[in-house]
């Protein structure tokens, strides 16, 4: 039979990773600083004079007696506090801190009866479940470790501190099916999960985050657009694009492959550029160019097609419009026609992350009305190029002279 000391070793203390989950557990438990005992210490010269005593005001009071030495009437408190309102979660979490000591190593108070009473009371306060977490790694038990996690994150928004915990999670193999359990009962942080992987998550988070979109995948979920556009974006970002080309290959199916993805700018022409919710990199976006107009015209291409019209004075070399692809090793082809205005000098290049593979000529000659055929060949190599980049890029332009032109049936093919 596993004793507790047993589970401390092996789960709690002895294991690395859970001591990791451990600490971010302790991280929260400071970051939602609910009971401080160092900010309400001061509270005691106020004599807590109010015509009503919530049981609230008086844990708050215990709290701050018990900080002070006074255990006594800390204790004395406390119980009268659960008297007036005997299911208060945080009442009776704070009765428990004050029975272990305020200065018990946390690890040691998580055999406090009452604070496993807490569990009992629902999700309300926040750090009743973080310590109820710290309870369920020390006695190995994955699944309260999974139910206060989700009683936490109901509580607030996402924060760094939550979603490093989450990411820590997701290294334990146990840990991470049942949060794929969990995510598959759309619990309403879900979203909200995935839609903060851009803004805190590092390498390791963002390949753990690409790993749980296809266990959930795997698990036959609905994977929603934007919940799949964080984690590709965070993937590109960090530099992670071999895990970034195996989660799209698994997961999703809209994505093409071997081409490029809404040729004809449907769903573009859609897309506002001052948007500030994370798109797919898998699809067109607007690039980093200055004083630069991009806009789809529905039926200005030839017979009536859609076209891709970009005017820009961008005084340096930038994307205006970029795309990432999925290419396989091979040789590729990749056409357009082209209608050029006035100073022509934008270019299509297609390249990995840190190198160009081929690119468009600049057109020669003044600018026409007609639409021209414009082609150019490259290569993927066998290995280090995952994903690639497509980008339209404007010309130097140190004038800040006007340049514009038209695009219109792109296509890439393998040769």
């Amino acid at each position: 039979m596993t004793t507790a000391e047993d589970a401390k070793n092996s789960f709690g203390i002895g294991n690395g990773r859970t001591r990791l989950i451990g600490f971010a557990v302790a991280a929260l438990i400071l970051w939602h600083g609910l009971g401080s005992a160092v900010d309400q210490a001061g509270m005691v010269g106020l004599g807590f004079a109010s015509p009503y005593r919530s049981s609230d005001a008086m844990s708050d009071e215990a709290i701050a007696l018990a900080a002070t030495g006074d255990t006594e009437n800390a204790l004395r408190i406390a119980r009268k506090a659960i008297q007036q309102q005997p299911v208060h979660q945080s009442s009776v979490r704070i009765l428990a801190e004050i029975e272990s000591g305020l200065d018990t190593p946390l690890l040691d108070t998580l055999g406090n009866p009452h604070l496993k009473t807490v569990g009992l009371l629902g999700w309300r306060d926040s750090q009743s479940q973080a310590k109820l977490m710290m309870v369920g790694l020390s006695e190995a038990d994955r699944p309260l470790v999974i139910d206060r996690m989700d009683a936490l994150l109901r509580r607030r928004e996402i924060s760094s501190e939550s979603f490093q915990l989450v990411s820590l999670m997701l290294g334990d193999a146990e840990l991470r099916g049942l949060l794929a359990d969990r995510l598959l009962e759309n619990p309403p942080w879900r979203s909200e999960l995935f839609a903060a992987t851009p803004k805190f998550a590092n390498a390791d988070a963002a390949n753990s985050m690409g790993s749980m979109l296809v266990d959930l995948k795997a698990a036959g979920a609905q994977i929603s657009d934007p919940e799949k556009a964080a984690v590709y974006a965070s993937l590109l970002t960090l530099g992670q694009t071999d895990t970034l080309a195996r989660v799209a290959e698994e997961v999703d199916e809209e994505t093409q492959r071997d081409g490029i993805n809404d040729a004809a700018f449907v769903r573009f022409a859609t897309l506002s550029v001052d948007t500030e919710e994370t798109t797919n990199p898998f699809a067109w976006q607007y690039g980093s160019a200055k004083r630069t107009v991009v806009s789809v015209n529905e039926t200005g291409g030839p017979e009536g097609r859609s076209s891709l019209f970009v005017r820009t004075s961008s005084r340096v070399t930038a994307p205006a419009v970029t795309q990432t692809l999925r290419l396989s090793p091979g040789s590729y082809r990749m056409s357009m026609l082209r209608r050029s205005g006035q100073n022509d000098e934008l270019t299509w290049i297609v390249g990995c992350l840190d190198q160009s593979l081929g690119q468009s000529r600049v057109p020669e000659g003044r600018e026409s009305d007609d639409w021209s055929l414009s082609s150019f060949e490259f290569r993927i190599p066998e290995a280090g190029c995952p994903v690639q980049q497509l980008m339209l890029q404007t010309g130097r332009n140190l004038g800040g002279r006007s340049q514009q032109a038209e695009f219109a049936d792109l296509q890439i093919r393998q040769q």
